[in-house]
């Protein structure tokens, strides 16, 4: 069995990752989020979707995994601080 990365090499990792994506995103004219993007899957069966929905489902995605980590790691004792938006987002009051 494989020990998993250290914690702070993880966070470097996903720091670097949300950083592409947002240096991506930041690159594409609106017209391109209604384009086609043709990709295969792990099968090999070919599929087009519309970007705009892919980045939606990317969102959604990562945020469901974020929070079976977050569960598990609760479950398990590991204290994860505040993961509430509406405390995290600034109070522009």
């Amino acid at each position: 069995m494989r020990c998993p990365p250290p914690p702070v090499r993880v966070a470097r990792r996903r720091a670097w990752l949300d950083a592409a994506i947002v240096e991506w995103i930041a690159t594409l004219a609106t017209p391109a989020l209604s384009s086609r993007l043709v990709y295969p899957n792990m099968k090999g069966e070919t599929f087009a979707r519309r970007l705009d929905g892919l980045l939606t489902h990317l969102s959604n995605h990562q945020t469901q995994h974020r929070d079976l980590a977050t569960t598990l790691l609760s479950q398990a004792g590991v204290e994860v601080g505040v993961t509430d938006l509406v405390r995290l987002a600034p109070d522009e009051a």
